[in-house]
């Protein structure tokens, strides 16, 4: 017969994390969900302390018991750090308060070059990625709208930085969308690093679509 389940301190700590989820259907705000959910803080440093943490090894986050923060804020620190070149990301889903979508408008803002591959065909969601393309382009970001007769449906994010020794470049790719809402409903898989051959792939990769998208 199948053994019966055991209850360990891990699985209880996961049911722990998860049962605010359920709560959260009474139309709180989302900074009350963020308080609760995906308090399990990954090993990272405040502030811009990221970029180094990034640089010193990979970092994989497993959400919603970790929390989508740190993808957040390497946005936001890359909007407002003056060494920040570039921010090349592709965007299929997105929450309707995006926290995303405001750190690439300031990124542009601030005069970075930012590119932004925004899939239209997102079932659901066209019309509410037709009005995020229309601001990106009044803030100054170039906007491209996929590959014809293809769904772009990546999770791809590609920042080029001035660093004290030369150019650095850093990623984040993952399993779920730029959504900091269903971050905390689903289960994903981000990863943020600065590794070498996985930022020359994605260099490659927006080279590509920068190339043939219409």
């Amino acid at each position: 017969p199948p053994s019966k389940a055991r209850s360990t301190p891990a699985s209880r700590a996961a049911l722990a994390a998860i049962r605010p989820i359920a709560q959260s259907r009474d139309g709180a705000t989302n900074d009350s969900i963020l308080e609760r959910v995906g308090r399990a803080a990954p090993d990272l440093p405040p502030g811009d302390a990221l970029w180094d943490a990034i640089a010193e090894r990979d970092r994989l986050l497993f959400h919603p018991y970790e929390s989508f923060e740190p993808v957040l804020r390497l946005l936001h620190l890359a909007a407002e750090d003056p060494g920040v070149l570039a921010i090349k990301q592709v965007l299929y889903r997105t929450s309707s308060t995006s926290e995303v979508i405001r750190a690439l408008e300031r990124a542009a803002q601030n005069g970075k070059q930012v590119t932004v591959l925004l899939e239209l065909q997102a079932l659901f969601d066209e019309e509410r990625n037709v009005a995020w393309a229309s601001r990106l382009e009044d803030a100054g970001a170039t906007v491209l709208y996929g590959l014809a007769g293809l769904k772009t449906h990546a999770k791809a994010l590609l920042i080029v930085r001035r660093g004290p020794s030369g150019i650095e470049r850093y990623a984040h790719v993952g399993t779920g969308n730029y959504n900091e809402r269903t971050a905390l409903e689903y289960s994903d898989l981000s990863l943020l690093s600065a590794d070498d051959d996985l930022c020359a792939d994605l260099t490659a990769f927006f080279n590509v679509v920068t190339g043939y998208s219409e």
